[in-house]
This record gives C-alpha cells, sequence and structure tokens, in this order.
C-alpha cells in the first residue's frame, strides 16, 4: 500500500490505457502485414512466371522503396513516441498539479505552470503535425512510387527489350 500511496497514478494510469491500445494496434496491423505478405507473394510469383524482365526491375525498383519506406516509418515512429511521451507527461501533471492547486494559488506559481504546460503542449502540438505529414506521406508513397515504377517498366519494355504495346 505505501509504494501505491507513493507513486505516480496518473502515470500507471496513462500507462495501463497506452499499453491497451498499443496491444489492440499489434493485433490489427499483425493482421494487415499477413495480409499484405500473402497479396504480395501471390503479386510476386505471378510476374515472375509471367514476364521476368519485369519481376527483374520490380525487385531492383523495390530497395529504393524499402529505403524511403524504413526512414518514414523511422521517422512515424520517432513522432509517435514523443507524442505518447507528451500526452502521459500531461496527464501526470494534470493529475498532480490539481491536488496541488491550493499551494499553487497560495504561492503565486501559476505562471510556472501555464509555461510548463504550454512548453508541453506546444512540443505535443509539433510533434503531432509531424505525425500527421508522415502519415499522409505514407498513405501517398506507395500509389505514387507505383506509377513510376509502371512507367519506368514501360519505358524499359518498349526502348530496350523491343516489346509494342500491341504485343
Amino acid at each position: 500500500w505505501q509504494h501505491l500511496s507513493q507513486s505516480n497514478l496518473g502515470r500507471m494510469q496513462n500507462i495501463t490505457l497506452r499499453e491497451t491500445t498499443t496491444y489492440s494496434n499489434a493485433i490489427i496491423k499483425f493482421g494487415v502485414f499477413i495480409s499484405a505478405c500473402a497479396i504480395a507473394l501471390v503479386l510476386t510469383i505471378g510476374s515472375f512466371l509471367v514476364f521476368w524482365e519485369g519481376f527483374l526491375m520490380f525487385a531492383i525498383a523495390a530497395i529504393p522503396y524499402y529505403l524511403v519506406n524504413k526512414i518514414i516509418n523511422g521517422r512515424v515512429s520517432y513522432n509517435s513516441k514523443i507524442c505518447i511521451d507528451t500526452a502521459n507527461d500531461l496527464g501526470t501533471m494534470i493529475g498532480e498539479d490539481a491536488s496541488r492547486l491550493k499551494y499553487i494559488k497560495a504561492s503565486s506559481m501559476e505562471d510556472v505552470l501555464l509555461r510548463r504546460f504550454s512548453d508541453k503542449i506546444e512540443n505535443y502540438g509539433q510533434h503531432f503535425l509531424n505525425l500527421s505529414i508522415y502519415h499522409s506521406i505514407i498513405k501517398l508513397f506507395p500509389e505514387i512510387f507505383g506509377v513510376i515504377v509502371l512507367s519506368l517498366i514501360i519505358i524499359f519494355s518498349y526502348n530496350y527489350l523491343g516489346i509494342k504495346a500491341e504485343d
């Protein structure tokens, strides 16, 4: 009991809620990952059987796609971690400062408290904006990259392999 009364209960509550959400999201993302792997496997085998040159070009194009995707996902992960930590800190600060409100008012420390909250909220807002931008890029990147790769395959096939549109 002594440990619970001395520990930061707001932080424990935030951790419990965050871990539940993280677990749920992990299950959903695992299902999406399995589905994407199955689709990629079928499309890869099918393209190799139909047009091995196209498969080779696709395999070469997958390398820059993987690298750019890894960079973007790293940025998303970093900004997500900062957002979660900042939200946890804000929740903790609200819980702790609400219990000390009488002392804060008596000692005229409202400005210090407001500055702390402002800094945390500004930090959260900046990282949340970055996270939103990176999520938009992640959604659009495969489509744009796919159009570029298909265009390059058509150009390569026409110029170097002699395959015409009517073939």
